[in-house]
């Protein structure tokens, strides 16, 4: 039975991944780092609400098999580059240091389709980035998830992406065969094919495209 360490679980992929895996037989406790009650209640979850910028204080509550890192903010949301980057590769490495201390031997990142050091686009050079200084640190096994447009409600309102998914959606319906590495994907299905990912725990360092990721979907709904 396992232990998972859920980063960014109020989001639109950390919502349906802690939902899967709460009803996982594998994992036994999920530990979700939030900043508020994600006001849900389960046997299996503990919530720590968490100040981001002091984790030290919580560095030995972080004690899991698994890691799983759906945090992730906007430019429009937070438009200094410096607050970006400590949201999104400040916490993530942060955390995966402390926690790899304390014998986790996996990390999931929910990255991004496109994610290049040498990218022209500040998002995509950052989570490029985040990939690396993971690699450096050495887990045991590393999967960097890479979805193409996240589909779903979120809490928030994201204009210009809410407006981009509602022109997405046809286009969506084109995209088979080798187009379907470009199509939008659910954050439903991302989140059941971290799971299937993590418990398959292919040792070293794996990138999981957008198409794989369909695909390990449709596994789990198989089982």
């Amino acid at each position: 039975m396992k232990t998972a360490i859920v980063i960014g679980g109020s989001g639109l992929v950390g919502k349906q991944l802690i939902y899967q895996l709460l009803n996982d037989a594998h994992y036994q406790k999920v530990i979700a780092l939030t900043r508020k009650d994600l006001v849900l209640a389960h046997s299996k979850l503990e919530q720590l609400i968490v100040d981001f910028d002091q984790l030290s204080d919580i560095q030995h509550q972080l004690l899991a098999d698994d890691v799983f890192c759906c945090i992730g903010t906007t430019k429009a949301k937070t438009p200094n580059e410096a607050n970006y980057t400590r949201i999104d590769h400040g916490i993530p490495l942060e955390i995966a240091k402390y926690a790899k201390a304390n014998g986790a031997t996996q990390f999931v990142l929910v990255s991004a389709m496109g994610a290049n050091e040498k990218s022209m686009v500040f998002y995509s050079r950052l989570k490029a980035k985040v990939e690396t200084d993971l690699i450096a640190l050495g887990f045991e096994a590393l999967q960097i998830i890479r979805p193409a447009l996240l589909m779903g409600a979120r809490t928030e309102f994201r204009l210009f992406e809410k407006i981009f998914q509602w022109v997405f959606k046809p286009i969506n319906l084109l995209l088979v065969g080798p187009l379907k590495a470009y199509r939008g994907i659910e954050a439903i299905t991302v989140a059941k094919a971290m799971v299937n990912i993590a418990l398959q725990k292919q040792l070293g360092v794996h990138v999981w495209s957008n198409a794989e990721l369909f695909n390990q979907a449709a596994s789990t709904n198989k089982k």
